[in-house]
């Protein structure tokens, strides 16, 4: 089993950095099939991946060297171009400066905060969009732009398509009535019948709404600092490589109102790109109130992904844990394995 150098507690079990040909199996089964040395070396050339360092008689590589093959078999520069892919190393392997990763979201929101602008300016008028927010409700699959988690009639789907427009556009109208009630319910954040009736909080409060303003996430990013990237990196993370590995398990067990949402996160976790890590990050830099140095430094070492892991894993049936490893991309498989082993062996 691969390991690598997480720690230099005497306890820790052994250390086996990877070979070439072991970064050429992990980039394989990420589905470039053609891949072999060549393409490890010409990674290193252009310094999307750590060289590797002479031990005894052969070379080997740093353990995240497992990550950026994963990272960099999935997500083509050809595809999706240098700079995307150069923000999922950070993600995936922080192998990418923070410094680096916010220039990179802020070219990102600021061309998308210029094409919400066009598409606001270019919007037709209420009456002209509903046909449109009609359409869109009906489709279902893959082709909806809203899951299906929570059953809802006809009417109700149209509210909460109409619902996410307005938010999208920044405007009232479309035919949405105030509130992102109907919303919620296609998201499964609520799923009762009675839950328009009754005094519900909205589950997407002000701040969640406003952190997904294309302005008010190209301002947070130009303002972070290092600091603030890296705790926002670790929960992106987190969030996007680490908790989806646990859904499947977490699911039978939640309550009923909590299990749909589950669900849509699952299902959207598989379709996650490069622009989704950014969107998240710059997102979650949103969110953020000033943070104090004192206060950051406290996140950075408190929220540690493979840590927080662990702590989820703690909650659940040990026969989990099989399955949830198998579900992990590699670097982060490596990582669990290794605490878990750190964690019996001390």
């Amino acid at each position: 089993m691969l390991t690598g150098e997480m720690s230099s507690k005497p306890s820790a079990p052994p250390v086996r950095r990877p070979t070439i040909d072991d970064l050429v199996a992990v980039a394989q089964a990420a589905g470039k099939a053609n891949a072999g040395r060549r393409s490890i070396r010409n990674w290193v050339s252009q310094a999307l991946m750590d060289a590797p360092r002479r031990v005894g008689r052969g070379y080997r590589y740093p353990l995240r060297a497992v990550g950026q093959a994963d990272t960099l078999a999935r997500w083509g520069v050809r595809s999706h171009g240098l700079p995307m892919v150069r923000f999922a190393l950070f993600i995936e392997a922080a192998s990418i400066s923070p410094e680096d990763a916010l220039v990179i979201a802020a070219d990102w929101t600021r061309e998308w905060s210029a094409r919400f602008a066009d598409a606001r300016d270019q919007a037709p008028d209420a009456d002209s969009l509903r046909p449109e927010i009609e359409r869109a409700a009906r489709l279902r699959a893959r082709n909806s732009i809203l899951p299906r988690q929570v059953r809802m009639s006809a009417e109700e789907r149209v509210e909460a398509v109409a619902q996410l427009v307005a938010l999208m556009l920044g405007t009232p109208g479309a035919g949405a009535s105030p509130g992102t009630a109907a919303l919620e319910r296609s998201l499964g954040l609520r799923s009762g019948r009675g839950g328009a009736a009754r005094a519900v909080p909205s589950a997407l409060t002000p701040q969640d709404l406003a952190a997904g303003d294309p302005d008010r996430m190209r301002a947070a990013v130009l303002a972070a600092s290092p600091a603030q990237a890296r705790v926002a990196r670790n929960v992106v993370e987190l969030l996007c490589l680490w908790f989806p590995a646990l859904i499947p398990s977490l699911i039978p067990t939640v309550k009923a109102t909590e299990a749909p949402f589950l669900s849509v996160v699952h299902e959207w976790a598989a379709r996650l790109t490069p622009a989704a890590y950014i969107a998240t990050f710059a997102g979650l830099l949103a969110r953020q109130t000033q943070p104090t140095e004192k206060e950051l430094a406290a996140a950075e070492s408190a929220l540690q992904p493979h840590a927080a892991m662990l702590e989820m894993l703690a909650t659940q049936p040990s026969a989990d844990l099989p399955r949830v490893l198998t579900r992990l991309r590699p670097l982060q498989r490596l990582k669990l394995e290794y605490a878990l082993n750190l964690a019996t062996s001390g």
